[in-house]
């Protein structure tokens, strides 16, 4: 178990390192004395000394057990001196001399904290966790079906007795952004798919950003309107200490391509949970879920190419009957409903509920409802469209009224056994000298009805006699049009199955291959920050802010109520830079750290910087400013670190701005830093006006007294008014009870009257 991080400290002794300068023994002892030495300064909170205690007792070079322990221990006062830096080099060099000791790794991830790389810092704390005694779930063997825990806990369940690994791992998960736990999710995932667990995703494909920012919105949906920290936090902690089965690695999979636009793959992903579930016999809210992401997958957006409303209906009423307490499935079903006629939603619900039922009473199993792996087999199937020419030689343009269009559309429907609506007139060509005949054009949409489809073929490209005396026979009640010409006449099949849709005699997903490669999604997803980020000053990422539909953005003008500082980073790494009211700041990260300050080229000019290295003339950063500055007034520093102590230009704005309109503060505010780059949102962090010329603020103030003033006149008016209508409203009420009084010689009171007679 790991002990106490605040204090704790180690001693022992090993085996023996031959030394040319002193015998081992000597060597063991100096150390071991130098280590407890820097315990006690450390304990006494003298980093300073007990770093240079260590140090003495590294450079003996003792023994392996002690070694680590000093290097813990350094590590330790480097981290309560807040340099971090240092305390993972120190962390780093323990758990490499002990891969196995916990407290390496617990330094390591105290560390990584510090320097807010909390994604890393949690798989150092889960190895310790690992290291003492924890143990994933045993239904989870290298992430496979066992006897599948699929339950997805919504809550971080509390911390195991003491068990100081467990609460310090579920802390650190708590500090992850909502960005972090979507890549980890994914990082799961394809982990899942490496293991052979889960296939690889083979109908759609994404880009790596956009599917980075799709499992960023389905956590961000997942956690608006819900208690903090949200449900994924626990989710992602169970699926690191316990594994990720299967079916949740494909229900996430499937809403993370859903929110990418890839809705084929994500239908393909929960038809694949649906089958494991099954075969796992579990119902309940995983089978929902399950098949609400099936749904999903099928319903896409409006106007969306794939959009499947009968099929998602299917799954979105068997995710209710599976679990009736989901709400948004309800308000989905209600959505693929208004794109279904009466008869085709009630056909949906008759081959969902009515085909039959498994022995235990609970939801029919696909295969018994029309659905084979969880998919309907008119989505399944292949999905046909015949394209029929007619020609009639001696009709004309305006013998084709709407009552003969409507005529001739219904005598194919009735022909082909089609309704109505799936027979439609595409268009009309008029008689030419290369075709002198009245060309109709109708599209008939027989879907995966073939019967259909050959009868249609059957009765325009037959064998003559028999073709000829069926279409005149269909075409009775059009003649009006004249005969047929049946030699240009023609009917061509096309299959319109969606791109990607695996169809039942291509094999299931555990066949050889795809039928088709990945493709890319046929509507793109937005991805905001592909040429910027918001980090902090040492470049480690921040949350991002739920933004206001109107791109309403905080302000401050007191320096005591200043956020913390948000930074926007380029893609290109050239630089990060942030600003307030007055000033620019500007981190070149080109520049290396081992370059002095005298090697550094630094020209301010009122519109333009540079930054370039004197000696060789590599540029780090220049361009032309999207405002003006006051060189004067503008200093730069290079500190030969990271950060702030990196090479840093504090621009001071000219503000021209504020000088036409003082009281128009957010027209000083830059859109971007260099005129090339691109322009950053104006509600992707907070603004620190508080550094504004003392003349602005003090107007400001001025104003802002003025309209505190005016507000508390106005309340008070208001207070006034209510209190006086109160007055009013009593002394009604007095005189009715009065009145009633005289008249009948009761008393009653004004509730009582005014019951008796509520008009």
């Amino acid at each position: 178990m790991v002990r106490a991080v605040s204090d704790a400290v180690e001693s022992g002794t090993g085996s023996k390192v031959p030394c040319n300068s002193m015998s081992a023994s000597l060597r063991q002892l100096k150390a071991e004395h130098l280590k407890k030495r820097g315990d006690a300064a450390l304990k006494d909170g003298n980093l300073r000394e007990a770093c240079a205690k260590y140090d003495e007792a590294i450079d003996l070079q003792p023994s392996s057990s002690v070694m680590r322990a000093l290097l813990s221990n350094r590590a330790l006062a480097h981290t309560k001196a807040r340099r971090f830096e240092k305390a993972l080099e120190d962390a780093e060099a323990a758990v490499a001399l002990a891969p196995s000791w916990d407290k390496g790794y617990w330094r390591k991830g105290v560390a990584l904290e510090g320097l807010h790389r909390i994604a890393d810092a949690v798989q150092a704390f889960l190895r310790v966790w690992t290291i003492n005694g924890g143990e994933a779930d045993p239904g989870m063997v290298g992430g496979r079906i066992c006897g599948i825990p699929c339950s997805l806990p919504d809550e971080l369940p509390p911390s195991a007795g003491d068990s100081e690994s467990t609460a310090r791992l579920q802390a650190v998960v708590r500090k992850l952004t909502r960005e972090q736990l979507g890549s980890g999710m994914l990082v799961l995932i394809e982990a899942a798919v490496q293991e052979g667990a889960i296939p690889k995703a083979t109908v759609e494909c994404v880009p790596v950003d956009a599917l980075h920012e799709a499992a960023f919105l389905v956590v961000k949906q997942a956690h608006h309107g819900v208690p903090s920290p949200g449900p994924y936090y626990a989710r992602y902690l169970s699926w690191l200490t316990s594994g990720i089965s299967p079916p949740a690695a494909l229900i996430e999979r499937s809403r993370i391509h859903a929110a990418g636009r890839c809705f084929l793959q994500a239908a393909a992903d929960a038809e694949h949970g649906v089958r494991l579930l099954f075969k796992a016999d579990i119902h309940g809210i995983e089978l929902a879920q399950a098949y609400a992401c099936q749904g999903a997958g099928y319903l896409a957006v409006q106007g969306h190419a794939d959009r499947a409303p009968a099929p998602a209906a299917a799954c979105f009423l068997k995710a209710l009957d599976n679990d009736q307490g989901l709400l948004s499935v309800q308000a989905s079903l209600e959505e693929a409903v208004k794109d279904l006629t009466k008869e085709e939603y009630d056909q949906v619900r008759a081959e969902v509920f009515n085909t039959g039922s498994r022995a235990d009473g609970g939801l029919c199993h696909p295969e018994a409802l029309g659905f084979v792996d969880g998919v309907s087999k008119a989505a399944r199937a292949r999905l046909y469209r015949v394209d029929i020419q007619l020609a009639f030689p001696e009709a004309s343009t305006k013998a084709l009224t709407a009552g003969v269009r409507q005529a001739l559309r219904a005598a194919l429907a009735s022909a082909a056994g089609l309704e109505l609506r799936r027979v439609t007139l595409d268009r009309v060509s008029n008689p030419r000298p290369d075709s002198p005949y009245l060309g109709v054009r109708l599209e008939a949409a027989v879907g995966g009805n073939e019967e259909a489809a050959y009868q249609i073929l059957r009765l325009v490209e037959g064998t003559p006699a028999a073709q000829e005396a069926a279409l005149e026979s269909v075409l009775s009640a059009v003649s009006s049009l004249g005969p047929v010409d049946h030699g240009a006449s023609s009917a061509d099949v096309v299959d319109i199955t969606p791109r990607g849709v695996q169809p039942l005699d291509a094999g299931g997903p555990d066949s050889a291959g795809p039928l088709v490669p990945a493709t890319p999604p046929k509507m793109e997803l937005e991805v905001p920050y592909r040429m910027y980020r918001i980090t902090r000053i040492d470049g480690s990422t921040v949350d991002r802010v739920d933004k206001h539909p109107f791109c309403m953005s905080r302000v401050y003008y007191d320096a005591a109520e200043k956020p913390e500082e948000l930074w926007a980073e380029l893609a290109d790494g050239s630089c990060r830079w942030r600003q307030t009211g007055a000033e620019v700041k500007v981190c070149v990260l080109k520049v290396p750290h081992t370059l002095r300050p005298r090697q550094l080229s630094v020209t301010l000019e009122p519109y333009s910087i540079k930054v370039s290295n004197k000696d060789t003339g590599e540029v780090y950063l220049e361009g032309t400013l999207e405002r003006g500055i006051v060189p004067e007034d503008s200093v730069w520093t290079h500190g030969g670190g990271s950060g702030e102590d990196g090479t840093m230009l504090y621009l001071q704005k000219m503000n021209l701005e504020l000088l036409q309109k003082h009281w128009m503060h957010s027209e000083m505010w830059w859109p971007r830093l260099l005129r090339h780059h691109s322009e950053i949102a104006w509600d992707d962090y907070e603004k620190d006006y508080s550094d504004l010329p003392e003349q602005v603020l003090q107007h400001h103030r001025i104003c802002e007294a003025q309209k505190d003033q005016e507000r508390t006149l106005e309340a008070l008016e208001k207070s006034k008014r209510e209190m006086l209508q109160e007055r009013d409203d009593l002394r009604r009420r007095q005189r009715q009870e009065r009145l009633h009084y005289l008249r009948t010689g009761v008393r009653k009171s004004w509730v009582e009257l005014n019951r008796a007679n509520p008009g």
